[in-house]
């Protein structure tokens, strides 16, 4: 209910908000292509739908090392930002999944994951119809895993903190633009695990990786003093070092402490600049 409360908010401020800023087609000062820049700036807010499931480097089971495959579950990813002339601005991003599924004895399994990032951003055009956008910033994550209900839930957890750095490139095509795009974060934390019947065990100063690559086409028109952007593409998400390798979570014969995880799958996106 309190994740609910969140969305809806973020939603009803991506969508009721507004400014004085004028529309005019945004450019960077590299290249004269015939356009008219904002001496203004822009606020941005864009809300994606990605429709993601679940794997892991030693496979997804519960406690007794039952397989348990994941259906695809919505994950909203909230993003707002300024941004001045010159294509270059400042923008947070919030991301939030919780989806779980049962193995193949009726054994419940779940993943609970977000991450929030601050990042500076500019856009740089190679031409007149080809954009490269570069980011940098920090992101905290927060990832956890549970199995075993009914009975005894192990739960597994890690929390990092660290920077992360991005690349977009955009090209024109028909009435659009693709665009291809890899974000990469490395963060430190701690982590705790549990089998649920003891006290869990901590693990200070562990080293998280993350790695995105998302990849797709929009379509961007004018309405009234806004700028209105629909987008569909592929995404796929690389969270490293923060599921446990254990038979209990489906980690047979991997006797690392700690393993890989990861989501796939589609991405639709809404984005309003005004």
């Amino acid at each position: 209910m309190k994740r609910m409360a969140v969305y809806v908010a973020l939603v009803a401020m991506a969508t009721f908000s507004g400014s004085a800023f004028g529309v005019e087609t945004r450019c960077s000062d590299t290249q004269d292509c015939g356009t008219t820049c904002s001496e203004n700036g822009w606020l941005i807010g864009d809300i994606e739908f990605l429709f993601l499931t679940y794997s892991q480097e030693g496979g997804v089971g519960d406690l007794a090392g039952n397989r348990a495959d994941f259906d695809y579950e919505l994950a909203p990813r909230f993003t707002f930002a300024y941004e001045g002339p010159g294509t270059l601005g400042i923008r947070v991003r919030y991301f939030d999944i919780d989806t779980d599924a049962l193995s193949t004895v009726g054994n419940a399994v779940g993943v609970e994951a977000y991450y929030i990032d601050l990042e500076y951003y500019q856009g740089v055009e190679l031409g007149c119809r080809t954009e490269l956008e570069y980011s940098f910033g920090a992101r905290y994550q927060d990832f956890a895993q549970f199995a075993g209900a009914p009975g005894p839930v192990a739960t597994a957890g890690g929390q990092g903190l660290g920077g992360i750095v991005g690349l977009q490139l955009k090209r024109e095509f028909w009435i659009g633009q693709m665009y291809a795009r890899g974000r990469f974060a490395l963060m430190m934390g701690d982590a705790s695990i549990t089998d649920g019947t003891a006290a869990p065990v901590v693990a200070n100063d562990l080293t998280f990786t993350y790695g995105e690559l998302g990849m797709g086409y929009e379509v961007s028109r004018e309405i009234g003093n806004a700028l209105l952007t629909l987008r569909g593409g592929f995404e796929w998400q690389h969270w490293g070092n923060v599921a446990v390798a254990d038979t209990a979570f489906g980690g047979v014969g991997n006797d690392d402490v700690m393993e890989d995880a990861g989501f796939a799958g589609l991405a639709a996106g809404v984005g309003l600049e005004w």
